[in-house]
């Protein structure tokens, strides 16, 4: 998937992803093989691994799977996942999770921590989500973890904030986001992109990187993640820039990413027509700092990047009141 062009006219990228089905079969049917063998090591490592399929995807697709693993696993036996059981994605999700949580291996339940908050995350339950990340205290150990469960904290903590935003707790989203939008590497801690100028990468620590990337269907949208959070900055600074009387106090601006863009936009000679979706936040602040709310709803309300939100109408009627 990774040699594979996602946005080609082709369907290769397609065809591989077909492929996954007999795939994860394969994984579920090992997991009832040594469960039946009683490797307690090797059944944690498998549930993992069938986690690590679904984890990140839509419901309807995993209830395809789950249909498949019916058909493919007639007359095996399972205690962890019952086949005969009937569950919602979710369900499953959290009985794959909860079994790694009872096991040895330190690092599987680290990661099966992070794929659960990202589950919930995706299904907008913020509350349940955060919840889960202050009691794992892995914001404390994350920076000791190898680079994979890195990666799967930034992806879980992006889509936490996403889930904020889409919940209506603006500074929430703002604070969880923050850390992410103050860096410029966005795309490589995401494993999504190497962005790294080459010359500070050996070709083998290169080829490490490049296999560390996920695969196209499996990115988070950076330019809805930065809309949401240039929402929150615009949404909780704005306010407080309008308020100061003093130089001192305008320069307490808590996110510099989004002050720079101000400055930047108030010293151009001449500001077009927005063209981008960071275009059309800026000018909505500009209008919501000279009091007019309406033009900065309608600057933001038509930030077409909203579309890939679910409840897309809902946050649009949040963010006008």
């Amino acid at each position: 998937m990774q040699h594979t062009d996602a946005h080609e006219k082709g369907s290769e990228y397609i065809e591989r992803l077909r492929e996954e089905i007999p795939l994860y079969t394969t994984i579920v049917k090992a997991q009832a093989l040594f469960e039946r063998e009683s490797w307690a090591d090797a059944v944690a490592r498998t549930v993992m691994r069938r986690l690590e399929h679904i984890y990140a995807k839509p419901d309807v697709i995993i209830d395809h799977f789950e249909k498949a693993v019916k058909e493919a696993t007639k007359g095996l036996q399972s205690t962890v996942t019952p086949f005969d059981t009937p569950r919602d994605a979710s369900a499953l999700v959290h009985a794959l999770c909860v079994y790694i949580y009872h096991s040895d291996a330190p690092l599987l339940r680290a990661r099966a921590i992070l794929a659960h908050i990202f589950n919930h995350a995706t299904h907008g339950r913020y509350h349940q989500a955060r919840d889960l990340l202050l009691m794992s205290h892995l914001q404390d150990t994350v920076a000791q973890a190898d680079v994979t469960t890195q990666i799967l904290y930034n992806r879980a903590v992006m889509q936490l904030g996403l889930a904020a935003f889409r919940k209506g707790y603006i500074t929430e989203c703002q604070t969880i986001l923050s850390e992410m939008f103050t860096s410029t590497r966005q795309k490589e801690l995401l494993a999504q992109a190497i962005q790294r100028y080459n010359t500070q990468l050996s070709p083998e620590q290169e080829l490490i990187e490049k296999r560390r990337l996920l695969p196209f269907h499996l990115h988070l949208n950076i330019e809805l993640l930065e809309a949401a959070y240039l929402t929150c900055c615009m949404l909780t600074e704005i306010p407080a820039l309008v308020s100061v009387d003093t130089d001192d106090q305008r320069r307490r601006v808590t996110s510099k990413t989004f002050k720079r863009l101000l400055d930047q936009a108030d010293k151009a000679a001449f500001m077009g027509p927005p063209e981008n979706t960071r275009d059309h936040i800026i000018k909505a602040s500009k209008a919501m700092q000279a009091g007019e709310w309406e033009r900065a709803r309608d600057l933001i309300t038509s930030v077409k990047i909203w579309t890939l939100l679910d409840n897309a109408a809902e946050v649009k009627e949040m963010l006008t009141k």
